[in-house]
């Protein structure tokens, strides 16, 4: 049994990027197509958006649809879910996990010793990626990003008091 749905239920905020803006720990749903087979949906945690760097390169991931939920959120208890502000993708207010470690000593440590996580990691051709959004996944009691709404609420929030504080600072002293 697949795990896709059950992942696909704790995600929001799906923008569409180009394959250019994928950034390790960033988790996406991707349509893919790989040749002479009808073209299927995956939910993804990217760990190397293109390798080798060349437009024939991969995307080296983890499928969710592999992953029990529980053993995906053990990412969140290790790593930080972080807004990504790398100057290719700030402007899209996307949330992924920030690993810091290289490639080779994160699937040493983290994927090799798992077998649900070895058997869930893919290499996908990226000329075969079909469309790409990237989502807020939703991390449980580990969750740091708040979903886009909730964050832009709590900006304009601060916005409003900033003001309202600005006002009264005049007034008093007028």
């Amino acid at each position: 049994m697949g795990y896709y749905n059950t992942h696909l239920r704790k995600t929001a905020d799906p923008t569409p990027i180009s394959k250019a803006k994928l950034e390790r720990g960033m988790v996406i749903k991707i349509k893919y197509k790989a040749q002479g087979k009808t073209p299927k949906l995956y939910m993804v945690l990217v760990l190397q958006p293109k390798w080798p760097n060349s437009t024939e390169g991969k995307l080296h991931g983890l499928s969710l649809d592999n992953i029990p939920p529980q053993k995906f959120l053990e990412f969140a208890e290790v790593y930080n879910e972080v807004v990504a502000t790398s100057s290719k993708v700030r402007r899209l207010d996307l949330a992924k996990i920030q690993i810091t470690e290289a490639s080779k000593v994160f699937y040493t440590s983290e994927i090799k010793t798992s077998k649900p996580l070895k058997s869930s990691y893919r290499t996908f051709n990226l000329l075969d990626i079909q469309s790409i959004q990237s989502v807020n996944y939703d991390w449980g009691k580990f969750d740091k990003v708040a979903d886009r709404k909730e964050r832009r609420l709590k900006i304009e929030e601060e916005a409003r008091e900033r003001k309202e504080s600005e006002e009264a600072k005049r007034e008093s002293g007028n």
